[in-house]
């Protein structure tokens, strides 16, 4: 199985799907398109390496349409296009053009109201997960993102079976972790 992660900046990939990049069962490729500097790519390419995938840079964000055709993912994960980034919104509505295939939009700067799925992980995979956010030292000068993320990912841990299965309602898998991600399915 392979999981292709569009993000438009390095760093939107391991903040918003770390903990389901490194879940994924297959392979995996983060696309970074064309806002990055040498060192956010030399950051990128760190933080792949602790997440266990292939950085793939692109210069153009033309060059999107004819990647996703050669990866042939079963999976494609992009921002969501209400996100308050720009860029963000730009690379969404790029994704939802050009890919027709499995898509689940993440979020990024902006939360979903009421997310359609998510990924549960543990302890173990927020351990790597903010080790690979942390690879973006540039990007955690100002920020404690690491620390941030943990919250926010316990938070929608916390908040996530109600949204997705009715208030008050307890998540029927009885889940024994503490973290998650939660997507929008596109289709």
């Amino acid at each position: 199985m392979r999981l292709v992660v569009v993000a438009p900046h390095p760093d939107d990939d391991a903040i918003a799907c770390g903990g389901t990049i490194l879940s994924w069962p297959g392979e995996v490729y983060c696309i970074y398109i064309k806002w990055y500097s040498p060192t956010r790519k030399k950051e990128a390419i760190a933080s792949c390496k602790i997440m266990g995938a292939e950085p793939i840079f692109l210069d153009d964000k033309k060059q999107l349409k004819a990647t996703l055709k050669n990866l042939e993912p079963d999976l494609v994960l992009s921002p969501h296009p209400e996100d308050e980034h720009y860029w963000h919104k730009e690379v969404s509505k790029l994704v939802r053009k050009v890919w027709k295939g499995k898509l689940w939009e993440y979020e990024a700067w902006s939360p979903f109201a009421k997310p359609d799925t998510a990924v549960w992980f543990d302890d173990k995979v927020m351990r790597k997960k903010m080790r690979a956010v942390a690879a973006h030292k540039s990007q955690c000068k100002n920020r404690d993102w690491p620390k941030s993320i943990k919250g926010y990912n316990y938070w929608r841990a916390t908040v996530a079976p109600s949204l997705l299965y009715g208030h008050g309602q307890k998540d029927k898998r009885k889940r024994k972790t503490d973290y998650c991600e939660a997507f929008k399915v596109v289709k």
